[in-house]
């Protein structure tokens, strides 16, 4: 799942057509294109508070539901950076021809996932 900003569509969300439908939360629709809804499309049907008023809102009001503590956080570090390190040692990386699509659709024609394994 894709979270864009901007373009003619202002703030979405873009889904591979290979998952389920999903399950809009209140305040969302699917996208509307040539009078058709496009189901794995979605955006807010009201502007949103931007992301940094939201975080700065809940540091202020001593909300902790959206920070992770120093527990939490190590434990992200052990295992990123294994993963970050093996990637950084690659001598390519998988690209896309601008506006080729395919790494979101379920055709057979798209890119195999790797079964490379990552010791953690």
């Amino acid at each position: 799942m894709f979270h864009i900003q901007g373009g003619d569509l202002g703030e979405f969300t873009h889904s591979c057509d290979a998952l389920p439908r999903p399950v809009l939360p209140n305040g969302w629709s699917f996208v509307q294109r040539d009078g058709a809804v496009v189901t794995t499309m979605a955006k807010p049907t009201e502007k949103a508070p931007g992301p940094y008023y939201v975080l700065l809102a809940a540091a202020f009001e001593g909300d902790k539901s959206l920070f992770c503590g120093t527990e939490e956080l190590m434990e992200l570090w052990r295992v990123w950076t294994p993963v970050l390190k093996q990637i950084d040692a690659r001598k390519t990386i998988g690209t896309y021809q601008s506006g080729d699509g395919t790494f979101i659709r379920s055709s057979s024609s798209a890119s195999t996932p790797s079964t490379e394994k990552i010791e953690l």
